[in-house]
């Protein structure tokens, strides 16, 4: 069966799917190819077919084009950090699956009977390089403007706003917001793992300026500093409930929670992890612009008693270990 066999048979279907998105192709074989999976040209070896892979890989782009266009348009005062986080919600691969679904292309996608499964959900990946195939070859098919009209049509009609809702990426979320309000970027620091090898868990603490606002753990060290984000980004706007990602670069910097000695120990002892030392606690403190060396002594040595800074890093640690765990309780705390 080659393409005109295919389209002939694949006819009315691609009627309904036209009736159905609202848009009617002059090159009906382009919609066919955007509906074409690669496992389905893979078991049909004698057909001269194309799947949609090129279309994706075209649609992929002109997405990306329309909805820059669209962003920079409809927020002048918006700046490129927080457009690009507003372009993420609207292009990035989970939203393309939801469209998919949204338009029914789950219906028509032709796929190989390895990829059919019954009465399953077809996979994310499958239905977002369909959509994006299905804009690539609208492109083609009718140009910049009637893509245009489609794209936005589809967000307005099934995710209006979205652009204004949390990505999840709270590390680039938390990224903007420190830019803006402390004129530095935040640092992840790994503060252990653990379990078997099959089945790790990182644990990681998040920082801006020498300062630790939150911590958190997952399964792989991505997926910790992405929690640790979201614990930080809860206690950042605890600080500023109004939406600092918009505030201007030029305002002032957002102060930090008042924070006894005791915290601020607690804090680079999060920050440091592994078996850190007493003068490796100092030395951090150092850096940080809200310790007081006089109050942070005098606390070290009221905690050290027991260790003396002539002592063994391990005698030290079980010392600041019990801060540690303290404070780690604390913070997970904070984000649930």
């Amino acid at each position: 069966m080659d393409e005109s066999d295919l389209l002939k048979s694949e006819s009315e279907r691609l009627e309904a799917f036209q009736e159905l998105i609202g848009y009617r192709f002059d090159e009906p074989r382009l919609l066919l190819e955007a509906l074409i999976h690669s496992s389905h040209v893979n078991e049909m070896l004698d057909a001269p077919l194309s799947d949609n892979e090129r279309l994706e890989f075209l649609g992929d782009a002109v997405l990306e084009f329309i909805v820059t266009e669209y962003l920079y348009g409809k927020y002048p005062d918006e700046r490129e950090g927080r457009l690009t986080v507003m372009r993420s919600a609207i292009v990035d691969r989970r939203r393309c699956a939801q469209l998919a679904v949204a338009l029914g292309m789950e219906k028509y996608i032709l796929l190989g009977k390895g990829e059919q499964l019954d009465g399953q959900t077809m996979r994310k990946s499958i239905l977002a390089n369909a959509y994006e195939a299905l804009v690539g070859a609208i492109y083609l098919d009718g140009g910049v403007d009637r893509t245009r009209a489609f794209v936005l049509g589809v967000v307005e009609q099934h995710c209006p706003g979205v652009e204004l809702e949390s990505t999840g990426n709270y590390k680039a979320e938390l990224q903007i917001y420190s830019q803006r309000n402390f004129q530095r970027i935040p640092h992840y620091v790994l503060l252990r793992s653990y379990g078997p090898d099959h089945k790790k868990v990182f644990d990681v603490a998040v920082s801006i300026g020498g300062t630790v606002y939150g911590s958190g753990s997952g399964p792989s060290k991505k997926a910790a500093q992405q929690h640790a984000a979201r614990v930080a980004l809860v206690r950042l706007q605890q600080i500023q409930p109004a939406a600092a990602v918009s505030t201007a670069a030029a305002e002032p910097a957002v102060e930090p929670p008042k924070r006894s000695s005791y915290e601020l120990i607690a804090e680079a002892v999060l920050a440091l992890g592994g078996h850190a030392s007493i003068r490796e606690v100092e030395h951090f403190l150092a850096e940080s612009p809200y310790a007081k060396p006089s109050e942070v002594g005098s606390t070290m040595a009221a905690m050290c008693v027991d260790a003396p800074a002539s002592s063994s890093v391990p005698e030290q640690w079980r010392v600041l270990e019990r801060v540690r765990r303290g404070v780690y309780r604390h913070l997970h705390a904070d984000a649930l």
